[in-house]
């Protein structure tokens, strides 16, 4: 994620039924304003809007942080392991490389 003035962003897109207890609130909702900031993936992909010139944004606020608003969507990655267990980060979706398709959780 992008801040309109450059600043990169991080964020962690969690499954929709992610409910660990290190993470979430006992009423299961993720807990707000964390270091990382979080959200689950439908409450994500579901507010992401399109620009006319092809761009995306969240201009929700992201994780409870009152500055995190209006960020464009540069790219998603996931980790993903092999069969034997390394782990190794691959980009699911380029804002560069995909055009005007529209981001996916992988």
């Amino acid at each position: 994620l992008l801040k309109r003035e450059g600043q990169v962003w991080h964020a962690q897109v969690m499954p929709d039924d992610y409910a660990d207890p290190k993470h979430c609130t006992s009423s299961g909702d993720l807990k707000p304003r964390r270091p990382t900031p979080q959200i689950r993936a439908s409450d994500f992909f579901g507010q992401l809007r399109q620009t006319e010139d092809g761009r995306w944004f969240f201009k929700q606020q992201l994780n409870g942080w009152p500055g995190l608003v209006e960020l464009e969507l540069r790219s998603v990655t996931c980790k993903v392991r092999t069969k034997l267990g390394v782990g190794f980060i691959k980009r699911h979706w380029d804002a560069l490389q995909s055009g005007r398709t529209q981001p996916s959780f992988p």
